[in-house]
């Protein structure tokens, strides 16, 4: 296993940093608000919600973020999760979870 180790040049590190900043989607004004009305369950989600939470775990999953996976997988079971956003990218999501629980900011192992 490969580790990213910071660079020690500050400028090198402030140009990685505005990068990374410049890539990372922004917030936007529709960010999806839970009320009351919003469906108990994965398969009461209409096709375009499911859609978007699929391509926002995806999207997630780029920056190394499991949490739109794994808070679904603990709230409401793997099978949930498999169902919304299938099989392969909850594998992958929770291995990802498991290795990264181990690494820690500088990349030293725990």
């Amino acid at each position: 296993m490969q580790i990213f180790r910071a660079p020690s040049d500050p400028e090198v590190r402030r140009l990685i940093e505005q990068t990374v900043h410049d890539l990372l989607p922004q917030q936007s004004d529709d960010a999806v608000v839970l009320t009351a009305d919003t469906p108990a369950g994965v398969d009461d989600l209409d096709p375009e919600e499911a859609a978007a939470l699929r391509t926002a775990a995806r999207t997630a999953l780029m920056y190394g973020d499991t949490e739109l996976i794994t808070s679904l997988v603990d709230a409401c079971g793997r099978e949930s999760a498999d169902r919304l956003y299938g099989t392969g990218l909850v594998t992958y999501a929770l291995g990802l979870a498991h290795a990264s629980h181990h690494v820690t900011i500088d990349g030293t192992q725990r």
